[in-house]
């Protein structure tokens, strides 16, 4: 994020979590993208979307892999993405025509002051729709994965709420403060750390003494870390 954001919205996301743009959509634009949605029924909710597109899949899965799809095929509960228990009322993953749309208006409304003098891709849009009765996720952590079709860590998330956001609505973001007494990050921080051991010993590729995901993808040995 360093070399992505501005330095003013690289400290505020550093002590927020978050970046607070106050940029506002045009009504119109919001209405559009509500009217996208509306038309767009529960059923084409494709959780699948994130082992279809992810970006490192590699060309000829490994057998814990394959085991892991064959198991997946036979167990009920661990079919595929897009058969399993409904999280959200509606999840949606694409690239709708709506993107440049949005982008357009939030640079005009001043977006590149957060952003320092760099190349991005504008490539996909999620819509997440869910209410009281629904699962829903109480706890998102976005981690360096196979199975994730973008990039997490230079990856930048533009939040748009489609209601009011209150108690009685929910759609509020909360950042954890304090992750270091939190047994959730706790537990996933240690599973990173043991993830980028593995690959390390495995010969993946290091940039300022960490692991990338550059030098896993080209490792040698990537089907044995993708497996």
């Amino acid at each position: 994020m360093r070399t992505i954001l501005s330095e003013a919205s690289y400290a505020e996301f550093q002590s927020q979590g978050f970046v607070r743009t106050g940029l506002m959509l045009p009504e119109a634009d919001l209405d559009q993208i509500r009217a996208l949605y509306r038309s767009m029924p529960a059923s084409l909710s494709n959780w699948s979307y994130f082992d279809s597109k992810a970006i490192a899949r590699p060309g000829e899965p490994g057998r814990k892999a394959r085991l892991k799809r064959l198991l997946r095929s036979w167990i009920p509960g661990r079919g595929h993405p897009s058969t399993s228990p409904k999280v959200y009322e509606k999840s949606i993953y694409g690239s709708t025509e709506l993107i440049p749309v949005v982008l357009r208006a939030l640079l005009e409304r001043g977006l590149k002051e957060h952003l320092r003098g760099v190349s991005f891709l504008a490539a996909h849009d999620i819509l997440l729709e869910g209410t009281k009765h629904d699962h829903n996720f109480g706890f998102h952590d976005d981690g360096f994965g196979w199975d994730i079709f973008f990039q997490t860590g230079d990856d930048i998330t533009v939040y748009i709420a489609l209601q009011e956001m209150s108690e009685q609505t929910g759609g509020r973001l909360s950042v954890e403060r304090h992750p270091e007494e939190s047994v959730l990050f706790a537990e996933r921080n240690r599973s990173i750390q043991a993830f980028a051991r593995y690959c390390k010993d495995q010969g993946a590729g290091l940039k300022d003494g960490r692991v990338t995901r550059e030098g896993a993808e080209t490792c040698r040995r990537r089907k044995r870390i993708a497996g």
